[in-house]
């Protein structure tokens, strides 16, 4: 440190739990009215590594601490927390997703249907059924339905 300003106090538990949020360095630098030249200074004397280093090694123990409350919340009905963020979180940070499904399922009676509509359509362009009335009444309700 050089002689001039005295040095600003970090409070560095809050500091490890603003990375683990997913803080940056400008952020947490602000927080403090620090630069956040200076911040990394700072992150260098105390811990002897790089801000970088420093800041994975707290973010990862922050991903693990919401991997573990989401665990417990989904495990303990008495457990506290909002399962909205919960799940916002988990969804943002830890790169969790719903899964959708796009799979169709056709059963049988759907594609019967859809072959006499087809076939209808067909005979009513080429003439085959001259009205409505030629039309198969079983094949029509069965489209209804």
């Amino acid at each position: 440190m050089t002689a001039g300003r005295p040095e600003k106090k970090i409070d560095w538990e809050l500091v490890d739990r603003m990375l683990q949020a997913n803080c940056s360095a400008k952020e947490i630098a602000s927080h403090f009215n620090l630069h956040y030249q200076t911040f990394y200074e700072r992150i260098a004397e105390k811990y002897n590594t790089n801000f970088t280093n420093y800041a994975a090694s707290q973010r990862e123990s922050g991903l693990a601490k919401l991997k573990l409350s989401q665990f417990e919340k989904a495990t303990d009905n008495s457990s506290k927390g909002n399962v909205q963020m919960l799940i916002w979180l988990g969804k943002n940070l830890l790169g969790q997703k719903e899964t959708v499904s796009t799979e169709n399922t056709v059963n049988e009676n759907t594609i019967n249907q859809f072959t006499a509509l087809m076939k209808q359509i067909s005979d009513i362009q080429s003439g085959s059924a001259s009205s409505a009335s030629d039309l198969n009444i079983d094949e029509i309700n069965m489209i209804k339905e």
